[in-house]
C-alpha cells in the first residue's frame, strides 16, 4: 500500500510522541504522589473535604512539576534523555519542597 510522505512521518513519529507523553505523565504522577507523602498536611483528604485552599496549593504543585517536564519534553531528543531530565526535575522539585520552611500557613 502506498503511503504519502506525510503519512509515513506520522506513522513513525506518533508512537514516539506517545512514548514521550507517557514518560512525562509518569514523572508528573510520581512527583505528585511523592509530594503528597512529603508534606505534613493531608492535602488529598483536605481536597476531598472541600478545602479550596488545599486544592489551589496542590494545583500549584502540579503546575510547578508540569512546566519543567514540558520544557524537557520539548527539548529532549530521545526517550533516555527525557527520562534523565524527568527524574532530575522531579528530584529537584521534591528536594526543594523538603528543604523549604515548615509550619507556614
Amino acid at each position: 500500500m502506498y503511503m504519502t510522505p506525510e503519512m509515513q512521518a506520522f506513522a513513525s513519529g506518533f508512537p514516539v510522541t506517545l512514548a514521550h507523553a507517557a514518560i512525562s505523565l509518569v514523572f508528573l504522577i510520581l512527583g505528585a504522589v511523592a509530594y503528597a507523602f512529603l508534606t505534613p498536611y493531608q492535602e488529598v483528604r483536605e481536597i476531598r473535604d472541600g478545602n479550596a485552599a488545599a486544592a489551589v496549593s496542590f494545583g500549584g504543585v502540579l503546575i510547578g512539576l508540569a512546566i519543567p517536564l514540558a520544557v524537557s519534553r520539548a527539548s529532549s531528543s530521545s526517550l533516555q534523555e527525557l527520562s534523565i531530565w524527568g527524574a532530575s526535575i522531579t528530584a529537584v522539585q521534591l528536594l526543594s519542597e523538603a528543604a523549604g520552611p515548615r509550619g507556614m500557613v
